[in-house]
């Protein structure tokens, strides 16, 4: 069943316990993989590929906090195309 995310929503369990465990070791990454790969400098197809990434995974559009009853809850933003710029 599709939920509105026009309102706060609570966070899932599994989501609760990263905040937590973040709050407790903020240097900590144990979900963090990171690497150094080569990427195209073809930046219209970098843009195409994030803003893809962002219209399918809805937890990269997704803020935490806490709201005035004390409650933490998730709030998903909505879709937007986002640029990349590239320095030199």
């Amino acid at each position: 069943m599709r939920v509105s995310r026009d309102r706060e929503l609570p966070l899932s369990f599994a989501q609760e316990r990263m905040w937590v465990l973040n709050r407790m070791e903020p240097e900590a990454s144990p979900y963090r993989v990171q690497g150094v790969f080569p990427l195209t400098t073809d930046v219209p197809a970098l843009e195409r590929l994030w803003n893809a990434l962002l219209e399918r995974h809805e937890i990269l559009r997704t803020t935490y906090r806490m709201n005035d009853d004390g409650r933490l809850t998730q709030i998903v933003h909505a879709r937007s195309r986002c640029r990349c710029r590239c320095g030199g």
